[in-house]
């Protein structure tokens, strides 16, 4: 066994120090140590996937449901949609639009289009939306500020995670509702002559494909591994971080859940482009800067192709070459920029939603897609940790005694002491240094050390109080990257359950068990005792334990006896030799 337990943190070692090991761990046996083949290396997947327990996620097709309208105004450069974003859940489109009275039009909220099983991202507004073009994953929004004498461009994009989106829609003078059923949108529109203005179709969107979700809960991801949704229920441990990042490396960080830790999966390894660093890490799309291209003298754009009609048979205008009957073709090019086959528009150049003063560059983990973010980036190694601590002293057995061994001092019943543990963090290189689940005690003990194990032995056999959390390391430009857990602990199961329901009927715990750092973990006064009321403390917890215990050795000693009274008659009932 030992042998095992030397080769397992041989491994870790050999991890941390490579800085990019990826591993998971299950007690098969359930012998409380995690032996070699108990441990495996996960996939090289995104993220990291285990591959013991590894199934197949189901797949759920992407729906749409909702029917969103847009009132007649009757006013030209006030009608139709003016805004389509995401919700804050990412699950449906709010979209907004001109509504009037008889003095003034303003801009509101008109209804959703709710998208199941995908999540949405993205925000585009303007004076009228009159398009709105499927492209991959995203749809394009077209639209302009300023009325009618506004020109139409590219206003942004809305991203739909897990979705391929085709089609197109435009009205002249602005889309006025998008009605969804299954796959599909259909939107209308207005187109005007004058003062008069009339409702058209103005296209349709399908929106195809699935989300994957692991029959082992929600809570676990799915991977695509080689072309295959697979998800496991056990966590891939990842030792890039942790202080183990090489020196000059810059990564960035950022608290996506809001619980006050950076941890694992909040921390990125940034990019390099044009001698800058960006952080990868909820990256934002960029949106293209274009102009329209050019054709040679003597024809137009049309489609795809410049087009120039022969008049009278005369020969192809300069830079054209006979086409499909009575025409010329050319290829249409870019003033500046390069052409986009796909709207065919000439990308001048890319602009971040987020400002200006943040550069976009191509992210290598999104297929070079343009993005840019507001996150800073930074070498870890420069960074000075600010630490924080918790006072871990208490009262100790040291006081005066007589010669008969009787303490001369306060005398305290059901005295206790500070301890605390490190949950997964950088200075635990992401491992739980308080988990308490069976089976994980020894592998606390060999990876973390005593003061964590002290706690959770002591935690784990229901013998403390939850103080509470705080940060014990934070980085300057990334905030805090390690908790410490503070806990009360006491003798057994009983002083604890004792302590807590005794100290509220009293008035000399106005703290309780004071705070995480100066944790209250006395015991009682003899005078402080006496006013306990017992009949008012619920000992059913300690109680249901020691059923459970004794139960447990009641039918450990019923087993052993059969088993003896098996072996018993199996020896007389065997045939003399």
């Amino acid at each position: 066994m030992k042998k095992y337990i030397i080769t397992i943190l041989f491994l870790l070692i050999a991890a941390v120090t490579s800085g990019y090991a990826s591993t998971c761990v299950q007690d098969l046996n359930g012998d409380g140590v995690i032996e070699q083949n108990e441990m495996w290396t996960c996939l090289a997947t995104s993220p990291p996937l285990c591959p013991h327990g590894i199934m197949n996620c189901t797949i759920t097709s992407i729906t749409l449901t909702g029917a969103v309208s847009a009132p007649q105004t009757n006013i030209q450069n006030n009608m139709g949609i003016t805004g389509i974003s995401a919700d804050a859940q990412g699950a449906s489109l709010v979209i907004a639009g001109w509504t009037c009275n008889a003095n003034t039009c303003s801009s509101a909220n008109i209804g959703s289009i709710t998208i199941q099983n995908a999540t949405v991202s993205g925000s585009v507004a303007a004076d009228m939306i009159s398009g709105i073009v499927g492209n991959g994953s995203t749809l394009e929004i077209y639209g302009c500020d300023g009325g009618s004498s506004c020109t139409v461009q590219l206003l942004g994009t809305i991203n739909i995670t897990g979705s391929t989106i085709t089609g197109s829609a435009s009205a002249a003078a602005g889309l006025t509702t998008i009605s969804a059923s299954g796959p599909t949108l259909s939107l209308s529109g207005m187109t005007c002559n004058g003062t008069i203005c009339s409702q058209v179709n103005a296209g349709t969107i399908t929106v195809t494909g699935s989300s994957a979700v692991c029959p082992a809960g929600s809570q676990y991801q799915c991977v695509n591994v080689n072309g295959v949704q697979q998800c496991s229920p056990l966590p891939c441990t990842d030792n890039t971080f942790g202080g183990e990042v090489t020196p000059g490396q810059q990564i960035c960080s950022k608290d996506l859940n809001g619980d006050g830790l950076i941890e694992q999966d909040e921390i990125n390894i940034c990019q390099q482009y044009n001698n800058q660093y960006y952080c990868p890490l909820q990256a934002q799309d960029c949106t293209k800067q274009t102009a329209q291209p050019i054709c040679p003298a003597g024809g137009s754009l049309s489609g795809s192709q410049c087009v120039s009609n022969v008049i009278d048979n005369y020969p192809c205008p300069a830079g054209y070459t006979p086409g499909i009957g009575n025409t010329c073709t050319a290829a249409p090019t870019c003033a500046q920029g390069t052409l986009d086959a796909g709207t065919m528009l000439c990308v001048i150049g890319y602009t971040c939603p987020l400002g200006s003063q943040y550069g976009c560059w191509p992210n290598t983990a999104d297929n070079n897609v343009m993005q840019c973010n507001n996150i800073p980036c930074a070498d870890p190694s420069t960074q000075n940790p600010v630490t924080n601590s918790s006072n871990q002293t208490s009262l100790q057995n040291d006081g005066a005694k007589d010669g008969t061994g009787q303490c001369l001092g306060t005398l305290y019943i059901f005295n206790g002491k500070p301890l605390q543990c490190r949950p997964a963090g950088v200075n635990t290189n992401f491992f739980n240094c308080c988990d308490q689940s069976e089976g994980s005690f020894l592998f606390i003990k060999k990876n973390c050390g005593e003061p964590d194990t002290d706690c959770v032995a002591a935690a784990a056999a229901g013998s403390c109080h939850f103080v509470g959390s705080y940060c014990m390391t934070s980085w300057p430009l990334f905030g805090c990257v390690q908790n410490a857990n503070v806990y009360c602990c006491f003798s057994d199961m009983l002083a604890r359950i004792v302590q807590e329901q005794g100290r509220p009927q009293l008035n000399s715990f106005p703290d309780g068990f004071g705070s995480t750092g100066s944790p209250d973990c006395r015991g009682f006064t003899t005078d402080e005792f006496s006013h306990i009321d017992f009949s008012k403390i619920n000992f059913s917890e300690y109680i249901n334990a020691n059923e459970a215990k004794m139960q447990t050795n009641v039918q450990s000693a019923v087993n052993k006896m059969q088993q003896q009274s098996t072996t018993t008659l199996q020896k007389a009932v065997q045939p003399a030799q």
